[in-house]
């Protein structure tokens, strides 16, 4: 029998038992659901993916191992699937799995994540397993069947989800032109830029809200005064 851990909605640090020696966690989120994003270089079928959220094309990055050590990438062109699912009918798989941390399903089916980690003082590793959790790419049918069987298309926080490049894309439809407060709090001079931090009051994001830009300084005047979002292009956006 596979040995598990229940994925908890409240949050923390899971200690992973196997292999003793070299201590190994899952520091996850709090919150009742996770957000798949399941990959494939394939169109999956309607029984699939009828629990999706959405159908996103994406590109995938896959990384090769020559003989001598060395690696190579190449890309490939697909989808991405994302599947709500209440951490209640999930479970993590008791077994060190570095940066790969594997979800059980409740008929024993297994979904590889695909997230980050880093070592601990003791010397062992820790995995963070986010709220919103991309998985490797191309699992067996048998497993998209089963996490759609579970998942839930409307009703979750995340009925809305849209990726990183489209709420970036939102955020400058909303408030280009628009006048922004600038701190310059940190006016420290890059050959012709100044660095400044915008509060963005117009943007519904709230990741978006604070910003620091490296601001060409004809587009830029000392002392607090508003200032217009230029074009994407016409900045370097800096966190």
């Amino acid at each position: 029998m596979t040995a598990t851990v229940q994925l908890p909605e409240h949050g923390g640090i899971i200690h992973l038992t196997s292999p003793a020696t070299d201590p190994y966690c899952v520091k996850t989120e709090p919150g009742e659901w996770l957000l798949l994003i399941m990959g494939s270089t394939k169109p999956m079928p309607a029984n699939s993916t009828a629990n999706a959220i959405r159908c996103i094309t994406a590109q995938f990055e896959f990384k090769h191992s020559r003989r001598d050590g060395s690696k190579s990438w190449t890309s490939q062109d697909g989808w991405e699937y994302p599947f709500a699912v209440r951490k209640a009918d999930l479970a993590l798989l008791d077994k060190q799995t570095c940066s790969y941390p594997v979800l059980v399903l409740p008929g024993g089916e297994q979904i590889t994540t695909n997230v980050s980690g880093g070592s601990t003082p003791t010397g062992g590793w820790c995995d963070f397993l986010p709220n919103i959790t991309h998985t490797c790419v191309n699992h067996p049918s048998a497993v998209w069947q089963a996490l759609n069987a579970i998942a839930v298309k409307h009703g979750s926080p995340y009925d809305d989800y849209q990726t990183f490049a489209e709420r970036e894309a939102r955020f400058y439809a909303e408030n280009r032109g628009r006048w922004m407060g600038v701190s310059a709090s940190r006016s420290e001079q890059y050959a012709g830029l100044t660095e400044v931090t915008c509060a963005v009051d117009a943007s519904r994001d709230p990741r978006a809200r604070r910003r620091t830009f490296l601001v060409p300084q004809a587009q830029y005047q000392s002392g607090g005064l508003p200032w217009v979002l230029p074009e994407p292009n016409d900045f370097r956006e800096l966190a």
